[in-house]
């Protein structure tokens, strides 16, 4: 502790002890997730419009799961991204660390059942951190992890339909 208060290295090579296994947890487990017959998760519950100005909001529901079956830490819940005209493809504009990104996450009852989640892209934060927004089509893609009964975790993904954005 002297060490630190003194902005000075440390002169021991003990790592301090693991005490993960003694940590208690109030946070019930996930039991299961539910999608409802006919449906699948990642699909969509509201879509975008067909086209924004710069400027708009975004907002897309998808049919969703517990974000706590995969928390993400090496990735994101959702994506922006901007079709690339020449061949088709998509670049990922901005994700849910962004700003300018919200998601949203509504469970069912308790910690089991049918749940949603809903990302909002609002353009009027990439304006104001004075990012460039190009205009484009675009879509809001939304990635997941569903637990069945037996406690298997499946991946899951789904994307709005292409939608324009013009000054």
């Amino acid at each position: 502790m002297r060490n630190l208060l003194n902005d000075e290295a440390t002169t021991t090579d003990e790592s301090p002890k693991d005490l993960l296994s003694s940590q208690v947890s109030f946070v019930p487990p996930v039991i299961s997730d539910f999608v409802g017959l006919g449906e699948k998760y990642g699909n969509i519950v509201t879509d975008a419009k067909d086209s924004y100005t710069i400027g708009d909001s975004v907002q897309v529901v998808f049919r969703s799961a517990n974000p706590r079956n995969n928390q993400r830490l090496e990735g994101s819940f959702s994506s922006v991204d901007l079709k690339n005209n020449e061949d088709g493809s998509y670049t990922k504009m901005y994700v849910d660390s962004d700003w300018c990104t919200k998601f949203e996450w509504k469970g069912g009852i308790g910690h089991a059942g049918r749940s949603q989640a809903t990302i909002t892209w609002d353009m009027s934060e990439v304006i104001q951190e004075d990012n460039i927004l190009l205009p484009g089509t675009y879509r809001i893609c939304h990635y997941g992890a569903s637990k069945d009964l037996l406690g298997k975790v499946k991946e899951f993904s789904g994307c709005s339909k292409e939608f324009s954005v013009t000054k």
